[in-house]
């Protein structure tokens, strides 16, 4: 089956992926992670909504052919400082 990644901020073309039924959520984010030159711990996959587990598989969450993932990425680092505003 063919499912779409699309990357949640920074724009950037989807991408389109075969993959197996019984694929884990962990393999599929490892393969984008892979393509995307990105570290693995620094993405989450999600679908309908939903964080995603690496051990559900994409049977068992009910992926069907052409469904969409939004792929998270976060930053590596510390939290700045809060910006002040004053009228």
């Amino acid at each position: 089956m063919k499912i779409k990644i699309v990357p949640a901020v920074g724009g950037g073309s989807p991408l389109e992926l075969e993959v197996s039924p019984n694929a884990t959520v962990g393999a599929v984010r490892t393969k984008v992670c892979a393509m995307k030159k990105l570290p693995p711990d620094t993405t989450r996959l999600t679908y309908k909504g939903r964080a995603l587990k690496d051990t559900e598989t994409l049977q068992s969450i009910g992926v069907e052919d052409g469904d969409k993932f939004v792929l998270i990425t976060r930053t590596v680092g510390g939290v700045g400082k809060p910006i002040c505003r004053t009228s």
